[in-house]
């Protein structure tokens, strides 16, 4: 069972998971199409040797090899983004242990009622999900802190 927790949505927070994402969508504003309202997340994990963090947001489209999809075009949101971008560095560092390294995940919304199950699903028991928005009630407030941040 993964837990969640909300943090502050802070582009110096103490948590490197946290500031981590968050610089990293403030970065990513200069790429076509990804602006201060695509969802993002980061994914933290241990190859064995060491610790790693893989970012994803709404606006990639799965090229991935271990994607779920077959459709290269498919999107999806952040933190399943995230997650398979994760996989992909696990796998490449070479970790055969046959268990998923995954050691905390941030996202600046609490995951939807799709994106929840998948990683109540996916992610290993004990993880700690982190986010600063709900979902459902805080969207308006996300969107004005999002626009601030990326500015």
């Amino acid at each position: 069972m993964i837990t969640l927790s909300k943090v502050p949505y802070d582009l110096n927070a103490d948590n490197e998971l946290v500031r981590g994402t968050l610089q990293t969508k403030k970065m990513s504003q200069v790429h076509p199409g990804i602006g201060p309202h695509s969802c993002w997340a980061g994914v933290a994990y241990f190859t064995g040797t060491r610790m790693g963090l893989q970012t994803g947001c709404s606006q990639m489209k799965s090229d991935l090899e271990y994607s779920p999809y077959k459709n290269q075009w498919v999107k999806y949101h952040g933190e399943l983004s995230g997650l398979c971008q994760a996989i992909e560095a696990i796998a490449r560092s070479g970790n055969t242990s046959g268990l998923l390294p995954i050691v905390g995940v941030y996202i600046g919304m609490s995951p939807c009622g799709r994106c929840g199950p998948a990683l109540q699903n996916l992610l290993p028991d004990g993880v700690t999900v982190l986010y600063s928005f709900d979902y459902a009630t805080e969207k308006a407030a996300w969107e004005v802190a999002a626009t601030a941040l990326c500015r």
